[in-house]
């Protein structure tokens, strides 16, 4: 219970940093040999969600957090590399991709969430995510500065306008 967020289901920050550190070793293991990162991470934000809170109350919104998780864990090969960072934040690990791939894969992400909003059924309620997109690095000397990244393009992404996939790398989206 003490690695899992007690309404989701979902690993917690605690127990994904560990998780995300993993994924981290592993990957720099195959990087050193390919020459190509092969971990991908995004941080998701839902768009708005005090406002969800406010007009339709806390129920609702935490009804749209339980369906954002499974929508989340539905898309990736491991639940647990979908953990619950806090409040509205998740992370999603992507172990084994990067660049284009894994862009893709959090756009379809972004996509399938607002679905599962919509097949909520609650009057008035959109559901849409922001997320932002970091690719392990070299100069990623720990799991913080991998999460800074992809933190920083998320707020990149909600101030070009939300509900998009902003890469860390990108330089065509609003600083």
């Amino acid at each position: 219970l003490a690695d899992t967020d007690e309404l989701t289901g979902l690993p917690n920050r605690r127990a994904g940093l560990k998780r995300l550190e993993q994924h981290m070793r592993d990957a720099r293991a195959v990087d050193v040999r390919a020459g190509e990162s092969t971990l991908a991470v995004g941080f998701l934000d839902i768009d708005l969600f005090k406002r969800i809170n406010d007009v339709h109350g806390h129920e609702a919104g935490d009804r749209v957090l339980v369906a954002v998780a499974a929508t989340l864990t539905a898309a990736v090969r491991d639940p647990a590399d979908v953990i619950r960072m806090g409040g509205e934040e998740f992370l999603v690990l992507l172990p084994g991709i990067g660049g284009a791939s894994a862009r893709a894969r959090l756009e379809a992400m972004r996509s399938q969430v607002s679905a599962a909003g919509a097949e909520l059924g609650i009057d008035g309620l959109t559901v849409t995510a922001s997320i932002g997109l970091a690719t392990l690095v070299q100069e990623d000397t720990d799991a913080a500065s991998l999460l800074r990244r992809a933190d920083e393009a998320m707020y990149r992404a909600k101030r070009a306008g939300r509900d998009r996939v902003v890469d860390a790398e990108a330089q065509d989206i609003a600083l």
